[in-house]
């Protein structure tokens, strides 16, 4: 998870969601997050951050013993 200069960016929450239900993350001091034990589908990933528009992933297949590695690059969000 990185910024619009490529910051690392801490503390935005990771929704993962899936037809057996969503798990909450949080990203660490590097701006990663990991969510360890899914159970093999396919997932929808949503990161939020107060300041930055949110960001969503579809479609992302997990399969059994498998590590995904997405990277997510938040933008500045414009303010009403």
């Amino acid at each position: 998870m990185t910024d619009p200069q490529g910051a690392p960016v801490p503390g935005a929450t990771v929704t993962v969601s899936s037809e057996e239900g969503s798990r909450n993350l949080v990203t660490d001091t590097r701006g990663r997050f990991f969510a360890p034990s899914l159970t093999p589908a396919v997932y929808f990933v949503r990161v939020e951050l107060t300041g930055f528009s949110p960001v969503e992933r579809r479609d992302v297949t997990v399969h059994l013993g498998q590590r995904v590695e997405l990277p997510f690059a938040l933008e500045v969000g414009t303010f009403e």
